[in-house]
C-alpha cells in the first residue's frame, strides 16, 4: 500500500512554505518508517513546497513527487 503525503503553501502569506524543525524531523521519521514497514511514500505538493523540501534535503525521501495534481 502507498502512503500519501500532501503539503500546500497556500493560504500562507506570499506562498512561503515553512515547517518548524520538529515538524521536519517528524515528517522525515514518518516517511522513513512508512517506507520500511509498508511500501512507497508519495508526495503531492505545489512547486513552492517541492523547492523548500529540496533545499532542506527532504525531497529524496519520497518515491514519487507530484507537483501537477
Amino acid at each position: 500500500m502507498d502512503g500519501v503525503y500532501t503539503l500546500w503553501s497556500l493560504p500562507r502569506p506570499r506562498r512561503r512554505p515553512h515547517l518548524p524543525p520538529l515538524e521536519r524531523l517528524l515528517l522525515a521519521v514518518s516517511v522513513l518508517q512508512w517506507r520500511a514497514l509498508h511500501g512507497r511514500a508519495l508526495l503531492y505538493c505545489d512547486s513552492a513546497y517541492a523547492s523548500y523540501l529540496q533545499r532542506g534535503g527532504l525531497l529524496d525521501l519520497f518515491d514519487n513527487v507530484d507537483t501537477d495534481t
